[in-house]
């Protein structure tokens, strides 16, 4: 990151140089050539800068919509968990397929876990509905579910956007350095 920020500031002050002194280095010569390339790279290293500047607050707003995702999925199989103990008394057996693992329950486990619990409550929705769940409690598990599947796929989709442009500014400061070297 340090070379990088000194790389890219070197680069600016080549830039500027060669805007200064452009009747120095017309267009059609080598070093005009070479002053454009390097010129166009600091232009676009600063729409990147700027860019992920721009990425660091939608992925903050991203983490936040994952944490509240994940915290209205949790919540309402809990919910379901402690409604199945209580139906438990009348119904033996009934608690037995609401039950979330235990230790930490990482984001694959709490998707696999509501996926089983939205297919297992289907038949036994009435009974929910009896011991106090909303009556709309299934369609707020699975929109509960789809959020968060939504907020999964989002977040590895910035990540992947971020190495492709990680890998932008790395190719544009080696073209611009090696521009500058034949300076």
């Amino acid at each position: 990151m340090i070379n990088e920020t000194r790389d890219f500031k070197m680069l600016a002050r080549v830039s500027d140089f060669g805007s200064v002194n452009q009747e120095l280095f017309p267009e059609g010569s080598l070093a005009g050539r070479l002053f454009q390339v390097v010129k166009k790279t600091v232009n676009e290293l600063s729409a990147y800068a700027a860019s992920e500047v721009r990425s660091i607050g939608a992925d903050r707003g991203g983490a936040i919509s994952m944490h509240s995702a994940r915290e209205a999925l949790r919540n309402i199989l809990r919910a379901m968990q402690h409604t199945a103990r209580v139906a438990e008394v009348d119904t033996p057996g009934f608690a037995d397929k609401f039950v979330l693992p235990r230790g930490r329950l990482g984001d694959p486990k709490l998707l696999a876990a509501a996926h089983a619990f939205a297919k297992d409550a289907g038949p036994l929705a009435e009974a929910f509905i009896k011991y106090e769940m909303p009556p709309d409690f299934e369609e707020k598990l699975k929109l509960d579910i789809r959020n968060f599947e939504e907020a999964l796929n989002s977040r590895a989709r910035g990540g992947e956007l971020y190495e492709i442009g990680k890998t932008n500014i790395k190719t544009s400061m080696r073209q611009a350095l090696a521009a500058v070297s034949r300076l």
